[in-house]
């Protein structure tokens, strides 16, 4: 598997529910859960490898972007990241802290913290989100959520 950042290294996975919390989600070991709570998206992580370090990256994949017009968030994909007009670039990847990480809502998009903050601003997000976690130790990574066709040709396992 390609390493997805190099230099910032955060990388996202999640599938969701309609009430905001996707349990269960495995590759037959690994199982993640994410949950849009009231102040902040978490993800946690159980039967995972040992010695593992993951990077968590979000992506916002739906088709209602910014109101439709496609303009979708995609500055924390641990990937490509999210190019403004002016030509700023934001990339960031979310590390986990062995097996939870946990981002606050609503950070300006220059003021993202990898591992604190996400600039999604509520829970209103948890259906137009694909995720991406790698163990930037194995070099294994995972992919779920919304449109998981927005990580291919990473070799990403999909997690179901």
């Amino acid at each position: 598997m390609k390493k997805l950042l190099p230099i910032i290294a955060i990388l996202s996975t999640g599938c969701l529910d309609t009430d905001g919390k996707d349990s269960g989600l495995s590759d037959g070991g690994l199982e993640v859960s994410v949950t849009w709570g009231a102040s902040a998206v978490s993800l946690t992580i159980s039967g995972g490898e040992a010695g593992a370090n993951y990077q968590w990256g979000l992506a916002e994949t739906g088709s209602t972007c910014n109101n439709g017009s496609g303009d979708c968030w995609t500055g924390e994909d641990c990937l490509d990241g999210y190019t403004t007009g002016s030509g700023t670039t934001y990339n960031y990847c979310h590390p986990v802290g062995g097996t939870t990480a946990s981002l606050s809502y609503g950070a300006d998009p220059s003021s993202v913290t990898a591992g604190q903050a996400t600039v999604f601003g509520d829970s209103g997000f948890d259906g137009s989100v694909t995720y991406i976690l790698d163990n930037i130790t194995s070099g294994d990574c995972y992919i779920w959520g919304n449109d998981t066709m927005y990580y291919n040709g990473l070799g990403c396992n999909e997690l179901q």
